[in-house]
This record gives C-alpha cells, structure tokens and sequence, in this order.
C-alpha cells in the first residue's frame, strides 16, 4: 500500500486471472454462475475473464463430478477421473 492510504499499484492482467481464477475455482456447489457474473462485473475485463474461466472451469467441474450407482443396476455414471476409488 501506499504511504498515502491509496490502494498501490493497479493490478495485472495476470494479477486478475490469478485472482479470478481462484474465486471461480472456490465457488461454492452448484454457485458458480453467481461467482461468476460477480467476477465478471468486478473485473471490468472481459479478456481476463474469458481467461480465468477456461482455467477454472474444467478444475471447478473435475472437483464437483459425482459418481452414482444406479437403482436397477442398468449402468453406472462414472467418475472417469476416478478422484474417490470404487
């Protein structure tokens, strides 16, 4: 910060990615539209944005998967990622 009580130096691009990046990827369940209508509006810069999102996303989407079994035993909706064993 400065001496003067301002707020510093304005932040990068890849300041803001970063920034973004992690909110998007924090989002709580089932919330991250709102994260990120929020996100998009405070960062100002639809370029960041777009870049924040098409990292965060496929990360957001990986922790949130849920694998199922299914009642009748017909198949099973997998977790390819296998993040929790069987």
């Amino acid at each position: 910060m400065s001496e003067d009580g301002g707020a510093g130096e304005p932040l990068s691009g890849d300041q803001k990615r970063e920034i973004a990046v992690w909110f998007l990827a924090n989002a709580p369940t089932g919330e991250i539209h709102y994260v990120a209508k929020d996100v998009r509006a405070l960062l100002g810069d639809d370029a960041a944005y777009e870049a924040a999102a098409a990292e965060a996303y496929p990360e957001y989407n990986k922790t949130h998967l849920l694998s199922l079994q299914l009642p009748d035993r017909s198949g099973d909706v997998n977790n390819h990622h296998n993040l929790w064993g069987d």
